[in-house]
């Protein structure tokens, strides 16, 4: 969804296909740009730090001018699945009314004080904010505060992305304005509608001053959630090495959060020295994003210490482990383009106030599997293979 701005987060997002961008073209592309060694698709391990991505400027349209920042599609990272970008809503800035057919969408908001409306629900995100769009559901958002927002936006299918690059033009060079008689078809492409305003400010079914809910409960349900809001889980003691140092997180988006089709969504906070240990994804794809700079990443065959606002994309069937090696906490989002993971992690945590009862091994093989992951087995070596050493 188009927005104002650039810079960003990470930055709770999105890059997909169009106007053709080379990569090697890029002079900002990343160290992540040779394939890693131990994936099976073509997709890369990226870490991206904040300047990092396809620098584009809107060309056409309301937000003609402004620049935003495509960080994965299928171009930048060869994804299969996520289309993530990232720009700023400066105060007062708008992003219209509009609806996408073939994905769903996550926005994160960095800083509060944007109105949000997403079908049937309105309301002003504070900083940490997490919006969830299921497909066909419009969405609209403005900066009603006096500061810039960074705002990531992550796609859980490409589309979009052909929109995005069609009516963008790279950093520098000239906008080309995009004849209006085109937009109906660059639309489509991108899978994308945009409310007509000629038929009123509002589109049908969305929060206007007082609307009922018009979504069922087994329907994906549109939600504005602040930065406490979600399941709140503490992890058992006696799942794999390491992983006992974050002991609590936040399942923002899933199946019983939002009755989301595609994404699970969540958070947690890593504090220094806490580590996310080794181990990788059998059925998605998946997108961190650092708020604050120090973790030391390594994914496939990359490492890097991450900045600021740095995202990271780890392909299926790559090994990923992330360490806080500075000295102030580090506030991540977890996103994966297919559901699977959380039942991983609901089977080795508990509620609050619930007995934080041991994990047997049997439990972990169990939960495991469950949840398309595989953690790696320590007693085989401190790394696994195809991983860079220090």
């Amino acid at each position: 969804m188009p927005l104002p701005g650039l810079s960003v987060f990470l930055a709770f997002t999105t890059a997909m296909l169009g106007v053709f961008l080379v990569r090697a073209e890029n002079p900002l592309a990343p160290q992540a740009t040779s394939p890693t060694t131990d994936s099976v698709s073509s997709a890369e391990s990226m870490i991206l730090q904040e300047g990092d991505g396809d620098h584009l400027v809107h060309s056409a349209g309301p937000l003609s001018g402004l620049p935003f920042l495509i960080k994965l599609d299928g171009q930048f990272g060869n994804t299969q699945d996520f289309f993530v970008f990232t720009e700023i809503l400066a105060a007062g800035q708008t992003i219209p009314f509009h609806k996408h057919d073939n994905a769903e969408e996550v926005l994160i908001f960095e800083e509060g004080g944007a109105a949000v409306i997403v079908g049937d629900k309105r309301a002003v995100a504070g900083p940490r904010s997490v919006v969830f769009i299921p497909r066909d559901t419009w969405i609209s958002a403005t900066n009603t505060g006096a500061k810039d927002i960074h705002l990531v936006a992550v796609f859980s299918r490409h589309g979009f992305e052909t929109y995005m690059r069609a009516i963008s033009v790279k950093q520098g060079q000239p906008v080309t304005p995009v004849s209006p008689d085109e937009f109906p078809r660059l639309r489509a492409l991108g899978h994308s509608m945009y409310w007509d305003t000629s038929k009123g400010p509002y589109p049908p079914g969305v929060a206007s001053q007082s609307t009922a809910s018009t979504y069922s409960q087994s329907a994906p349900t549109p939600l504005i959630l602040l930065e406490d809001d979600g399941e709140h889980r503490l992890r058992r003691p006696g799942g794999p090495t390491g992983s006992g140092s974050v002991p609590e997180f936040i399942i923002k988006i899933d199946k019983q959060n939002g009755n989301a089709e595609d994404f699970y969504v969540g958070t947690e906070t890593l504090n220094p020295r806490a580590m996310i240990p080794f181990h990788k994804h059998h059925n998605s794809e998946e997108v961190v994003i650092l708020e604050e700079g120090g973790a030391t990443v390594t994914v496939g065959d990359k490492r890097a210490v991450a900045g600021p606002h740095s995202i990271v994309f780890i392909p299926r069937e790559t090994w990923v482990s992330i360490t806080n090696t500075g000295n102030s906490p580090i506030h991540g989002y977890y996103l994966f383009s297919r559901q699977g993971f959380e039942n991983f992690l609901r089977a080795r945590s508990v509620r609050p106030g619930e007995p934080l009862t041991p994990l047997t091994p049997e439990e972990v093989r169990r939960a495991a599997e469950e949840g398309h992951v595989m953690p790696w087995d320590t007693s085989k070596g401190p790394y696994p293979p195809g991983v860079p050493h220090p």
